[in-house]
């Protein structure tokens, strides 16, 4: 064999790679990604979309935020955490807030789904994407927001999301600061 006709079988093999990694690192749901318009923010981790014709609550996998109202779920952050249920309410307030500021209404998102569309709240559960490229859920973690809160099925980004809640905790960010 030549060393052309070797040079060759290289490339094409290389070309072949190439385009066969495209497709396995394509996720189908990537594909079946969806654009939305942003309503309104409920909280740090929920926000109401317009998905299609839908108006969706959706809430953000992979992350929990302190609730921003008093509730039983903000009885057991304030226990677990040995704070009172005002500073939780305070921090939840924080946390939608920061929400907020990254995902003003009217917005436009990508939708990504994971295993599980719903939870038993009939809530859509998805990672936004803003315009940016940026990851919304893991923004959050980022600004120093939101615990990673990882339920499976859907775990994709999960280890993405716990380096990022210590690179914020380290850093002393967002609730973190105190």
């Amino acid at each position: 064999m030549t060393l052309k006709h070797s040079g060759l079988r290289i490339r094409a093999r290389v070309i072949h790679a190439v385009f066969t990694a495209l497709f396995l690192i394509t996720p189908q749901d990537w594909l079946a990604a969806e654009q939305a318009k942003v309503l309104s923010v409920s909280d740090g981790d929920t926000v109401v979309l317009q998905v299609g014709r839908d108006r969706e609550r959706v809430r953000l996998i992979g992350i929990d935020t302190p609730e921003s109202h008093p509730n039983k779920r903000a009885e057991k952050q304030a226990t677990r955490n040995h704070q009172d249920i005002r500073s939780i309410i305070e921090q939840g307030k924080r946390a939608a807030q920061f929400t907020r500021n990254l995902l003003p209404d009217g917005t436009s998102v990508r939708v990504e789904y994971d295993v599980e569309r719903r939870d038993h709240y009939g809530r859509l559960l998805s990672y936004l994407w803003l315009a940016n490229g940026e990851m919304l859920n893991e923004a959050i973690i980022k600004g120093g927001y939101a615990y990673p809160l990882t339920i499976a099925p859907n775990v994709r980004y999960q280890e993405r999301f716990l380096k990022a809640f210590q690179e914020a905790r380290n850093a002393k960010r967002g609730l973190w600061a105190q």
